[in-house]
């Protein structure tokens, strides 16, 4: 059956997916719940767990020289550039504020013994079409990087990536005037999400607990880049929740697994009934869809819709949208329409 948005069955009930993807001196309080290092580079949600402690005591003063590499998380041969594709700030505790000390690669920031962790700032520029990948950056720097956060570490109003570094264990290598540190930042490129138009289903019947699946995939523009995703919902346009099965319908969200409506917070407006799962409302808790290089640019995510049609002409109207996070902290979002019909 072609798809005509003006010409639905009469006794049709719409039903919408929404999913929504998206200083220089500190208060100490701005440092809580920083990240250990436990998820994948490849993408998922980040979730904030207590940091680890470094064990060393810092038996070095003096000047240290921090070498930074930038490349894409999601293929190593990709660079970027340092103060034009992002920008990195160090910043060390002083009498419970937090300071900066130094910036960029191929420079020096200086530790005393009274420092055994630096705290590390990635911001994207303006105009810079780039999300920071903490797992990955952690993962990669697992001798140096012991935790990360999201937070305004500069209180501008604008939040980004801050990592906890280990300096301690510093020596002077052959050839050197101070000791080096060595660190890989990792990024993803921001991917503009849509969503593929499966066709309308018909003759589904009047038999209760009737399980429909739409097999929706989300596309991204190109491989080899990532869209945060931070919220889902589900919207039925009527309120007779005898229509449908809540308990036995779920969408099932990529990186997150199967999400059921009664799992979700319902609410209703006297028209609709909303389901809404919320992983979060920053980049710090949202949901990395990525495609890497050697996939194709697009990934599943299917809804099944448990049905209890019992008259002629019922049906149902699915509507899939993607909130997403853009670079720049910004939204975005993707649509698409599917309809159920009992006939």
């Amino acid at each position: 059956m072609a798809k005509n948005g003006n010409n639905k069955s009469l006794m049709v009930v719409g039903l919408i997916v929404i999913l929504i993807i998206g200083v220089y001196v500190v208060a100490p309080e701005t440092f809580t719940g920083l990240q250990s290092v436990t998820s994948s580079g490849g993408g998922g949600v980040q979730t904030p767990m207590q940091s680890s402690s470094v064990a060393q005591t810092q038996d070095y003063e003096g000047s240290v020289t921090v070498n930074l590499v930038h490349r894409d998380a999601l293929d190593n041969s990709e660079s970027r550039t340092e103060a034009t594709n992002l920008s990195t700030t160090y910043y060390k505790k002083v009498g419970g504020d937090y300071k900066a000390i130094g910036s960029g690669t191929g420079n020096t920031i200086y530790v005393d013994p009274t420092i055994s962790t630096v705290y590390m700032g990635v911001a994207v520029p303006s105009g810079q079409s780039y999300f920071v990948a903490p797992a990955s950056t952690a993962e990669n720097n697992d001798r140096r990087i012991s935790g990360y956060m999201f937070s305004d570490i500069t209180g501008d109003g604008q939040r980004e990536w801050v990592f906890e570094v280990d300096v301690t264990g510093l020596q002077i290598q052959g050839g050197q005037t101070t000791p080096t540190i060595d660190l890989y930042i990792d990024s993803y490129d921001d991917g503009t999400a849509s969503i593929s138009s499966p066709s309308d289903q018909t003759a589904i019947g009047q038999t209760a607990g009737t399980n429909n699946f739409i097999q929706w995939e989300v596309s991204l523009d190109a491989v080899e880049k990532a869209d945060p995703q931070y919220k889902y919902e589900v919207k039925i346009n009527q309120t007779d929740t005898a229509m449908w099965d809540a308990g036995q319908s779920y969408v099932d969200i990529p990186n997150v697994g199967k999400v059921y409506l009664t799992d979700m917070d319902e609410s209703q407006d006297g028209t609709n009934t909303y389901y809404k799962y919320t992983l979060g409302t920053t980049l710090e808790n949202a949901n990395y869809v990525t495609v890497g290089s050697n996939d194709n640019n697009a990934v599943d995510i299917t809804a099944r819709i448990s049905t209890n049609f019992d008259a002629d002409n019922e049906g149902l109207l699915v509507d899939l949208k993607i909130y997403s996070f853009t670079s720049s902290q910004g939204t975005a979002t993707a649509s698409d329409q599917v309809k159920l019909a009992e006939q």
